[in-house]
């Protein structure tokens, strides 16, 4: 769900005049193509809790974590119709994990990574070398497989007006989630819904304020053939609010998002509780050409 949810500098709501109530649009993101560089900020604060529960065992475990990621992405290649670039060249300027109080070592701050597609797989190379390992897992969560999800599933398939609401996709979400987690959400009982809630013009591009919410009700989860039944009420919620440019002329925006996690299952007399928050804020700036 990263691309879709970006930022823009502050002030952004002062922009402009607005749009008539009863005007409709239709709403378009930019996808950044070859010879496009893009800057990008995100951070993150979430805690999670873990609870087990068994015979004879009661351990309960809470882990904060905090991360921020700001870098450039120059777009070097990227087939028509493609939903990822093949070739990007990245450069880091802050990159950076904290569990609790422990700091990990990314090993990408101030660093020029090569991110190029090779047959079905990414590569993740600096001067040439691949990068440490933590580097790569982060980056593979980003390339390792083709995207279920993109920004124009979180958007209207019509032109909306002002405070109109539109049905998101919520089968192709719990298909993204079931790859992505491992997790088996009820599609009939899930939901998700946009709603458009402001439109203004800012520099002579169209910007818009939107509002994004899906709740997913989790029956099933588990890695490596492990599978745990979820007790009725478990479920992901996901609200975003987003403000970026819907004309389909420029890559900015803004975003908050909010994800909490309320998960209870058993297995081989095992019962585990998920109680999972996370805050994530993220700016896209497009870099003037010079």
């Amino acid at each position: 769900m990263r691309r879709f949810l970006t930022l823009l500098a502050a002030g952004l709501f002062a922009a402009g005049g607005t749009l008539a109530a009863d005007d409709a649009i239709t709403i378009k993101v930019k996808q950044p193509g070859p010879g496009d560089v893009v800057k990008e900020t995100k951070t993150e604060k979430g805690v999670n809790k873990l609870t087990l529960n068994a015979p004879g065992v009661d351990q309960a475990n809470e882990e904060k974590v905090n991360t921020k990621f700001a870098y450039t992405d120059e777009v070097i290649e990227k087939p028509a119709g493609a939903k990822q670039p093949n070739k990007v060249k990245r450069t880091y300027e802050t990159a950076s994990i904290s569990k609790g109080t422990k700091e990990e070592e990314v090993g990408l701050a101030g660093k020029v990574v090569l991110i190029e597609k090779k047959g079905d797989k990414y590569s993740f190379t600096i001067d040439g070398k691949d990068v440490p390992r933590l580097a790569a897992d982060i980056l593979r969560k980003e390339f390792g497989k083709d995207k279920e999800i993109t920004e124009e599933d979180f958007l209207p398939k019509g032109p909306v007006k002002v405070g109109d609401v539109w049905k998101l996709d919520i089968a192709k979400f719990a298909k993204d989630l079931s790859s992505d987690a491992e997790m088996t959400a009820d599609v009939d009982k899930s939901s998700g819904t946009g709603k458009l809630l402001k439109v203004y013009d800012k520099d002579g591009h169209k910007f818009g304020v939107m509002e994004v919410k899906l709740e997913l009700v989790i029956t099933k989860g588990g890695r490596q053939g492990q599978v745990m039944e979820m007790k009725p009420g478990s479920s992901m919620k996901v609200t975003a609010n987003i403000d970026a440019c819907i004309d389909g002329t420029l890559a900015d925006g803004k975003s908050k998002v909010h994800v909490k996690a309320d998960l209870e299952g058993s297995m081989n007399n095992i019962t585990v509780k998920v109680d999972s928050t996370a805050e994530e804020e993220a700016t896209t700036e497009e870099v003037k050409k010079k």
